[in-house]
């Protein structure tokens, strides 16, 4: 067991935060500091797209994912 899910683990870098570690083994628990969300452009005109759109400006191998 590596610890939590490898989505958790990313979550904190993928928000523009510097990589920490966000999980301590000791108790299980996950914790996530201060920082700061800029919301994502557009969001509203993105969350409105097909899949096949979604997957073409978004996946770095849309071919290999299915729609």
């Amino acid at each position: 067991d590596r610890g939590p899910c490898e989505d958790l683990r990313s979550a904190y870098s993928l928000t523009g935060g510097a990589m920490v570690n966000i999980y301590d083994f000791h108790t299980g628990e996950l914790s996530f500091g201060p920082y700061c969300w800029t919301p994502f452009p557009n969001i509203d005109f993105w969350l409105k797209q097909e899949d096949d759109l979604i997957l073409q400006y978004f996946s770095t191998s849309p071919q290999a994912e299915p729609p």
